[in-house]
């Protein structure tokens, strides 16, 4: 009842957000931090790391299967030098950092130090991509996977009944 209504609408401070990056924002100090509603969309583009440059690894990280995890990974991978940006998917354990870096293997010794299992799937450097070889016991689990579905249409076209 005496409680005086937010002012939700402020001009953001100059050091509030990244250089070259103005706007309105959204402010309600007790609820949540500012949240950018408009900006020139060239300093959202450099803030934000999106360019050709760079590389581009992507992990499998068995144990990011909740926000915590993805916390704890956004808190260690931040900070590295060259680190442009951070994507997660939780569904399929996965995440994809853009970077500068000339390999991914202080991206990966960071994963490890939270005790994670990282496995990278994908690297990538200046817009091309290549996927670690198959460990030979995909390679096995694929070719006689294959085989068996062979067999068995091999089985039903030769007049065996179909059975669920």
């Amino acid at each position: 009842m005496g409680a005086e209504p937010h002012n939700r609408t402020q001009r953001a401070p100059a050091g509030g957000h990244a250089p070259g990056v103005g706007g309105t924002a959204v402010v309600d100090p007790c609820c949540a931090p500012p949240v950018l509603v408009s900006a020139p969309t060239v300093a959202v583009a450099a803030v934000l790391g999106w360019s050709r440059s760079g590389s581009t690894s992507v992990f499998r990280v068995e144990e990011l299967d909740c926000p915590t995890e993805e916390n704890d990974l956004r808190g260690v991978l931040t900070p590295l030098a060259g680190v442009r940006s951070l994507e997660f998917d939780l569904v399929a354990r996965q995440v994809r950092v853009r970077h500068d870096l000339p390999t991914p293997e202080p991206i990966e010794a960071a994963i490890r130090a939270l005790g994670m299992r990282p496995q990278l799937v994908l690297a990538s450097a200046g817009g091309t991509a290549e996927r670690p070889a198959l460990s030979r016991r995909n390679l096995v689990v694929t070719a006689l996977a294959g085989l068996l579905a062979i067999g068995s249409e091999a089985v039903v076209i030769a007049g065996a009944p179909e059975r669920s």
